[in-house]
C-alpha cells in the first residue's frame, strides 16, 4: 500500500489507535480535576498531589486556559481562608475557654481516681490540680491570644479535628467529622432528592410555558408557580403534617424511621422511604414552582435577542427555535440556578427538618447552635463554605470549557 493511500485510510478511519490515545489524554485533565475535587471534600491532605499533576498536565495542553483556571482557584481559596479567619476570630477566645474548662474536668478526673495521690496531698489537693491545669493550658498554647495559635486553630477546623463537648454520633463519637459525615448523607437523601425532583419537574414547566406564552396552560402554569413559591416551607409542611398525618394517618409525622428502627435492610430502607414521602412531597410542592418561573422567565428574555428574531425572520418552527436557539444560551444562568440550589441543599433547612425531625445537617446546626457546641459550629460552617467555593469553581471551570467569550 502506498503511503497516501496509507493516509487516506487514516483519515477515513479516524477512530484507531491514535485517535483514541488522543481523546483519552484530552479528558484525563478533567478526569484528574473531578478526582481532586472529590478528594479535596473528602480527604484534603492527600489532595495536592493530584492538584499539582493538573497543573503540570494543563501548562502543557493549554498553558493560558491552565492559568486563567488557577487565577479563579486562588480566588477560591482566599475566600475560604478569609472566612475561616473571620470565624476562628468570632469564637477564637470561646474554643480557649472551653478547652480549658475540659483540661480542668480531665486533670479533676484524673486526681480524683487516685485515692493514694489524694490522701497523700490532703488539703493541697485544689493547689496540685490548679498546677496541673496551668501547666496544660501552656503547654498547649491556651494562655496566648487567639490570633498566636490562629494556624493551630485553622489546621484543626480544616481536617475536622475537633471533639465536641456536648454532641456525639449515633455511634458514641464525638469527634466533629464522624457528627457531621453521619448526617450529611441525611440530607443528600432528603433535601438533595427534593432538590432532583423539584428541578427536573420545574425546568420542563418552564419550557412549556415558555414554548406556550401567552396561552392558557401558560398562565396556569405561572400562577400555580407563584401561589407554590409564595408559602414558607415549614408552615406547608405543618399543613401536611396535619392533614396527611394525624386527619388521614397516611404518613408518619416525623423521625427517620421507625421506634425501633426494622433489623432487615430492605425493610430498613422501605421504612426510610416511607418516613421521607411527606418532607419530600411538601420540599417538591413548594420549590417546583420557583424553578417553573425562573426558567421560563429566562427562556422567554432570550426570546428577545436579536439572534432569535433572526432565525424566526428565517421561518423557522417554533418549537426549532426554542430548542437550538433559546435553550442554548439559557444554560448556563439555569446550570448556575441548578448548581446553587444543590449546593444549598447539603446544608438542609433548619426550620423545615425542626418540623419533620429529620435529623439532617440543618437539624445539627439547629442543636449546635442551641448548647452553643462551638466545635460542631465550626465545622459545620467551613463544610458549607468549602462546598460552596468549589461548586462556585466547577461552574466558572464549565463555563469557560463552554463559552470561548469568558476566557478572556
Amino acid at each position: 500500500m502506498s503511503r497516501a493511500a496509507e493516509g487516506q485510510r487514516k483519515i477515513v478511519n479516524p477512530r484507531g489507535a491514535a485517535w483514541g490515545h488522543t481523546i483519552l489524554l484530552e479528558k484525563l485533565p478533567l478526569i484528574i480535576f473531578i478526582l481532586s475535587m472529590a478528594i479535596t471534600v473528602f480527604a484534603p491532605q492527600y489532595s495536592v498531589p493530584l492538584w499539582l499533576l493538573l497543573f503540570a498536565l494543563g501548562l502543557k495542553y493549554n498553558k493560558q486556559l491552565t492559568l486563567k483556571v488557577a487565577s479563579r482557584l486562588a480566588d477560591a481559596a482566599l475566600v475560604l481562608l478569609i472566612v475561616l479567619i473571620i470565624t476562628v476570630a468570632m469564637f477564637g477566645g470561646l474554643i480557649a475557654e472551653i478547652k480549658k474548662q475540659m483540661i480542668e474536668d480531665e486533670v479533676k478526673r484524673w486526681v480524683m481516681s487516685q485515692p493514694q495521690l489524694v490522701q497523700k496531698l490532703g488539703e493541697k489537693v485544689k493547689d496540685f490540680i490548679k498546677e496541673q491545669v496551668e501547666e496544660r493550658i501552656k503547654a498547649e498554647g491556651l494562655d496566648k491570644p487567639w490570633y498566636a495559635n490562629l494556624l493551630y486553630y485553622l489546621s484543626t477546623v480544616v481536617t475536622l479535628d475537633m471533639r465536641s463537648h456536648v454532641l456525639r454520633s449515633n455511634t458514641g463519637s464525638q469527634l466533629v467529622k464522624d457528627i457531621i459525615m453521619e448526617r450529611l448523607p441525611r440530607t443528600v437523601l432528603l433535601f438533595t432528592t427534593a432538590t432532583v425532583i423539584s428541578a427536573l419537574i420545574g425546568i420542563l414547566l418552564g419550557l412549556v410555558a415558555a414554548y406556550k406564552r401567552g396561552s392558557v396552560v401558560d398562565k396556569l402554569v405561572t400562577v400555580a408557580a407563584l401561589i407554590s413559591a409564595s408559602f414558607p416551607m415549614w408552615w406547608i409542611g405543618m399543613i401536611m403534617i396535619e392533614v396527611f398525618s394525624y386527619a388521614l394517618g397516611v404518613f408518619p409525622s416525623g423521625g427517620m424511621t421507625s421506634v425501633p428502627p426494622p433489623s432487615d435492610p430492605i425493610a430498613y430502607v422501605a421504612d426510610v422511604l416511607y418516613h421521607m414521602s411527606l418532607p419530600l412531597l411538601t420540599i417538591v410542592l413548594v420549590s417546583v414552582g420557583g424553578w417553573a418561573y425562573v426558567t421560563r422567565s429566562i427562556l422567554v428574555g432570550a426570546t428577545k435577542e436579536d439572534f432569535v428574531l433572526a432565525a424566526k425572520a428565517r421561518g423557522l418552527a417554533e418549537r426549532t427555535v426554542l430548542l437550538r436557539h433559546v435553550l442554548r444560551p439559557s444554560i448556563p444562568p439555569i446550570l448556575t440556578m441548578i448548581a446553587l440550589s444543590l449546593v444549598a441543599s447539603l446544608s438542609g433547612a433548619i426550620i423545615t427538618e425542626i418540623v419533620f425531625n429529620w435529623p439532617g445537617m440543618g437539624l445539627l446546626y439547629w442543636e449546635a447552635i442551641e448548647t452553643l457546641d462551638v466545635p460542631v459550629i465550626l465545622g459545620l460552617t467551613y463544610i458549607f463554605t468549602l462546598v460552596f467555593v468549589i461548586a462556585m469553581v466547577i461552574l466558572d471551570v464549565m463555563y469557560i470549557v463552554l463559552d470561548p467569550r469568558v476566557r478572556w
